[in-house]
């Protein structure tokens, strides 16, 4: 779908409300948290959001994200909803989002799952990784399987060669059930100890096996007014992710015109629910 700046503007606003509940019950909690990504350059660059972003990122520490995911739901209130595998049963992936119940942005992408498909945040859990060639490998092969069985519920274009095929059999083989290999995934490095070096689950490529000292202690910023936090290094993360982050638009593969760009979502509302669209609850 493509949105033009009136309506990106409209999805930013629920974003910022979600995320204002957000920072509110990690402060109520004293759980840490980064904003990442684009909401990272944008908080630096535009002490906001990056212009066309259609998303907010943030990670946190596996055990600030773990109080979040089991408790988080009886501070934020009703109309928002703090998702996961834990608190849906049908959630496919391996990091959580907190929802506007009363918003629609319904992805074709999960079409095949009964899930909440309100405007989102995401929330990516920092987890220890190991140093050892062969501890990397094994949990690298543990992993990829299971994702795999997963992603074969996803409706996306997949690859149809022989060696495609075959693994896609091999993943079934070893996960009958998708839900079990979604459990397998998604606890996949919970058993690494603290080793200096940190994997962002479902964050982007350079994010895997990166010093956590880039993260360090929670910095403070403002984000759209809201004194928030980026990692502590950030010229070195935002370096390490993008390169040379102050010329680098994040976006930029998505826009389609200088006001319009293209999202993931193939209907967004600000003001019915998505239960309006997939008729489910």
């Amino acid at each position: 779908m493509i949105i033009n700046q009136k309506q990106m503007d409209e999805i930013n606003a629920v974003q910022y409300e979600i995320f204002k509940a957000f920072h509110s019950v990690c402060e109520q909690l004293r759980l840490r948290y980064y904003l990442v990504h684009g909401s990272a350059l944008g908080a630096l660059r535009h002490h906001g959001f990056f212009p066309m972003d259609d998303d907010i990122d943030v990670a946190m520490p596996r055990h600030d994200y773990d109080i979040l995911m089991k408790e988080g739901q009886q501070y934020i209130g009703n109309k928002y909803f703090v998702q996961s595998y834990l608190s849906e049963v049908d959630y496919p992936l391996v990091f959580g989002k907190i929802r506007d119940k009363e918003t629609a942005f319904i992805q074709p992408v999960l079409s095949n799952f009964n899930v909440n498909q309100g405007i989102y945040i995401d929330v990516f859990p920092i987890d220890n990784y190991p140093v050892s060639n062969t501890k990397i490998n094994l949990l690298k092969r543990k992993s990829w399987f299971s994702r795999l069985r997963v992603e074969m519920r996803f409706k996306f274009e997949r690859k149809t060669s022989f060696k495609s095929k075959l693994f896609e059999t091999i993943a079934l083989m070893v996960f009958p059930s998708w839900k079990k290999a979604r459990n397998v995934f998604c606890s996949t490095y919970d058993k690494v100890p603290y080793t200096g070096i940190v994997i962002v689950r479902g964050g982007k490529r350079k994010e895997v096996g990166m010093p956590f000292e880039l993260f360090g202690k929670p910095t403070k910023i403002v984000f759209e007014g809201i004194e928030s936090y980026i990692p502590e290094r950030i010229s070195d993360y935002l370096e390490l992710i993008y390169g040379d982050y102050m010329n680098y638009e994040p976006m930029g593969k998505d826009m389609v015109s200088e006001s319009e760009v293209k999202i993931s979502a193939d209907i967004f509302d600000t003001k019915k629910p998505y239960t309006a669209f997939i008729g489910k609850s």
